[in-house]
């Protein structure tokens, strides 16, 4: 029966916050630890008092819905010596917390992190990560300081805000990400913040003769928000679209979700209001002839407003 137990779960179901259950939490916990085959946990609810004091010698994909601040995670992190996938939905920056401890996962390749994500990321060291799915770090440089620690190649990259209203990556910010030696080798990117014509202009694939850096040569799917100049989002994937053989070329980018905002909000004069932005008519029809061609637009091309 135990070899056979590797996956388990608690939920807010399961515990209340009286003492008692509190102290089974704790005593399951240990129990837990023990086995060998147990190889996923998600957390729901009630964290135990313990679970950063115990060693998690086998387990592989760790998974905590409930509030935990860095220096917990941290410590819980790195008693997993053999995990592969962590997924926090809850992070909280650690008060009053000078000193935070380094930890080396050697054998993570997928990193969720939604809330204050900065300073954990500044103190981890993730040689095989490949996928990581994490709220924008205040700090631009976060990620690059990442990458250079650990030496990663990423191939996922997810930049998901949890704020409303969307915030804007600054032209500056699109840049940083742009530019980071991990990202170069991206295959998918995903960005929810709404992004800039500085951002895809920095995505457009330049032709031999024409001067700028190439970004992401490997990026074959990308989803995005977007407050864009009507042609700058099909001028991009156009220089990237079936351009195998021509010089130093990109992949092939065919797998596009671009959510484009036709009104936005903006102050006028102390008032705010709703302005027009653009039709994206030229957008509309490149995007149509390479749809036609091949390219998927996942769940369509959506024009939305906000």
């Amino acid at each position: 029966m135990v070899s056979l137990f590797n996956k388990f779960e608690i939920g807010n179901h399961n515990y209340t916050k009286s003492t008692e259950d509190k102290q089974r939490a704790d005593n399951l916990t240990l129990v837990l630890a023990s086995l060998s085959s147990l190889s996923e946990i998600i957390w729901s609810g009630y964290i135990p008092r313990n679970i950063s004091n115990i060693s998690w010698p086998y387990l592989k994909r760790l998974v905590i819905r409930e509030s935990l601040d860095t220096r917990q995670c941290l410590l819980v992190m790195a008693r997993c010596p053999m995990i592969e996938e962590i997924v926090i939905l809850h992070l909280t920056n650690s008060t009053h917390d000078p000193t935070l401890p380094v930890v080396d996962l050697p054998r993570l390749r997928s990193l969720n992190l939604k809330g204050d994500t900065g300073k954990l990321l500044d103190q981890l060291v993730l040689p095989s990560l490949r996928s990581l799915d994490v709220t924008p770090p205040m700090d631009d440089k976060a990620l690059e300081r990442l990458g250079t620690r650990s030496s990663c190649n990423l191939f996922h990259l997810c930049l998901f805000a949890d704020k409303r209203p969307l915030p804007t990556i600054s032209e500056w910010n699109a840049l940083e990400y742009l530019q980071s030696a991990c990202c170069q080798t991206l295959r998918s990117l995903h960005i929810t913040p709404a992004t800039t014509d500085t951002f895809f202009r920095n995505l457009t694939w330049k032709t031999d003769g024409e001067t700028g850096n190439q970004y992401l040569p490997d990026l074959v799917e990308l989803s995005a928000r977007s407050y864009t100049t009507d042609g700058i989002v099909s001028e991009m994937v156009a220089s990237r679209w079936h351009t195998q053989g021509k010089g130093n070329s990109p992949a092939c980018l065919v797998f596009l979700n671009i959510h484009q905002m036709i009104y936005a909000r903006r102050m006028v004069k102390g008032d705010l209001v709703t302005l027009p932005l653009h039709s994206y008519t030229r957008d509309k029809a490149v995007l149509g002839e390479l749809a036609a061609q091949g390219l998927t637009l996942t769940n369509g091309l959506r024009f939305n407003q906000q």
